[in-house]
């Protein structure tokens, strides 16, 4: 393969590709526009009309369409919705929350303007939701075969400490959204010193994942060749202060170039408007989300005649603490007991406590929280007391994450699981505050949305041995100098 990428195998997972396939999936959404335009004339004059034709007759109405069209583009952005990113299955249900929210536009016009709408009359929106629940998805099943056929997947090598190296590849093999290939997992300890020999696994493969404990000795001298010396695409598992440098600003005294990074917190007028939309948001969420706590506190009133409500003692901003409220979800037992952290298929969590976590319905009181000024919209999630206390031990840093008010939901919410350790929740709660604008709550709060629909992100993966994972894979481990490679049988 050598040091530089294959130009084939760099278009077909880059991001001219995943243009190309967002413009052409706003291109089919119009095209359902016009089929239900000729439809229209054909049941009307019982004749065809030809696309431009079509195109005067409805030109007062382009301007609104094409508004449409880029909402559409907007929610198909946000939601990913393309082949070269994930297995099908996932983009599927991105497709399919990016149609519900353009949508919902598409309606509100409709009753707006229902005198004059857009193709003729408000029935019109029925059939072109149901052209789009049909031809989008095959147009997509066409993508994904096309994309099979002439992508191929990359390679990966992981690099860093034996157990680390190993908990990350069997994440590889966990993961069934992606479609890499792990060849290479490869090991630095007192016993086996990495040196340049590694370079040669390194020019097999396409991208390369660096743990966050490599040596820094070891990580400099991989970086350099890797960013320097070569085009592959390097991942890295960033430490603390890794995650601080983002964004960092150019400074120099005389002629030293220096990097300015900003405080870990949010400034006065970020939290001023992220307040404001706390307050609009939360109050505006309980009057349309009354009805259905009603009935989901009715439904564990009558499973077991106890409580509806869980309150338990979190923290804070700044580490102050306060009472968090949620729909209980779990047998019951003490209020404020605090039990080991809840795991996937765990006796405490009662039926319908499975179905409410999955779909994260028994977060919905904690909208008072937030209302009260004690939670955010967005923002990392209040964690047990035990499991902070536990963290803290083994990560001091873990305090930084109070450094923002606790969310409904938040970064890690939407690209992790339930059963996340701790510490990789800190790495998504530090980027947040790191990354943070108004434009990233919005985002997280519609990811969220198909976050509920995930049963793996709600009540997490069971977890399995390495050994296993790679006898279900039916892979054949080949020992190497530094580590293993990976081979399908």
């Amino acid at each position: 393969m050598g040091k530089y990428k294959d130009m084939k195998q760099d278009f077909w997972n880059g991001n001219i590709i995943r243009f190309l396939e967002h413009l052409f999936d706003v291109f089919i959404l119009g095209l359902t526009f016009l089929l239900i335009a000729e439809l229209n004339y054909l049941e009307n004059n019982h004749s065809f009309l030809g696309i431009y034709d079509l195109f005067v007759l409805h030109s007062d109405d382009i301007l609104v369409t094409a508004l449409y069209l880029m909402i559409a583009a907007f929610f198909f952005m946000v939601y990913q919705v393309t082949i070269s990113r994930s297995k099908f299955y996932k983009v599927f249900i991105s497709m399919f929350m990016a149609l519900f929210f353009t949508n919902i536009i598409l309606i509100i016009i409709t009753f707006i303007n229902i005198d004059n709408f857009i193709l003729g009359t408000p029935l019109d929106v029925l059939y072109i939701l149901i052209a789009q629940v049909i031809v989008l998805p095959s147009v997509k099943y066409l993508e994904f075969i096309l994309f099979n056929k002439f992508s191929r997947k990359p390679l990966v090598a992981v690099i860093g400490p034996k157990e680390d190296a190993i908990n990350l590849a069997k994440e590889f093999f966990m993961d069934k959204t992606h479609y890499k290939v792990l060849k290479y997992v490869l090991f630095e300890d007192d016993r086996v010193k990495i040196n340049d020999d590694v370079f040669k696994y390194i020019d097999e493969v396409n991208h390369v994942y660096l743990l966050d404990d490599l040596s820094v000795k070891n990580k400099n001298m991989l970086v350099n060749y890797i960013l320097l010396s070569t085009d592959k695409e390097l991942y890295m598992v960033p430490r603390t202060y890794e995650l601080g440098l983002l964004y960092a600003q150019k400074d120099q005294i005389d002629d030293t170039l220096v990097l300015k990074a900003k405080s870990m917190r949010l400034t006065f007028e970020q939290r001023f408007f992220k307040r404001t939309f706390d307050i609009v948001a939360s109050s505006i969420a309980l009057l349309i989300a009354g009805i259905p706590m009603l009935i989901v506190a009715l439904i564990i009133k009558l499973q077991d005649g106890g409580p509806v409500l869980y309150r338990q003692t979190r923290v804070k901003r700044d580490g102050e603490y306060f009472d968090i409220v949620k729909f209980r979800s779990m047998k019951v037992h003490k209020e404020g007991e605090e039990g080991p952290i809840a795991t996937t298929n765990d006796s405490r969590i009662t039926k319908f406590g499975k179905f409410i976590r999955a779909t994260r319905l028994d977060e919905l009181p904690q909208l008072l929280n937030i209302f009260k000024g004690e939670m955010s919209v967005v923002g990392p999630r209040p964690l047990m007391l035990s499991v902070i206390s536990e963290t803290l031990e083994k990560h001091p840093e873990f305090v930084y994450r109070s450094n923002v008010k606790p969310g409904l939901t938040g970064f890690a919410q939407v690209y992790s699981r339930y059963d996340t350790v701790p510490l990789e929740r800190l790495r998504y709660d530090l980027y947040y505050i790191r990354k943070y604008n108004f434009w990233l709550d919005i985002k997280i709060i519609l990811l969220t949305v198909r976050v509920m629909f995930d049963k793996e992100a709600g009540l997490g993966k069971e977890k399995q041995l390495f050994s296993e994972i790679i006898k279900d894979n039916n892979i054949e481990i080949i020992e190497l100098q530094y580590g293993i490679t990976l081979v399908k049988k």
